[in-house]
């Protein structure tokens, strides 16, 4: 392997770590998100 095929293996490994943290940060707020709304609104529903 050359350099510029190490180089863009990390650029694109790093990448999808950036994807995979955004994903979980995003999927962790929504879950938060409904679970404050679950928990404001849930005592007004019958």
């Amino acid at each position: 392997m050359t350099v510029a095929e190490v180089d863009f293996g990390t650029h694109a490994a790093r990448a999808v770590l950036m994807l995979l943290l955004l994903g979980i940060t995003v999927s962790a707020m929504a879950m938060t998100i409904q679970a404050l709304r679950r928990g404001n609104r849930g005592g007004g529903r019958v």
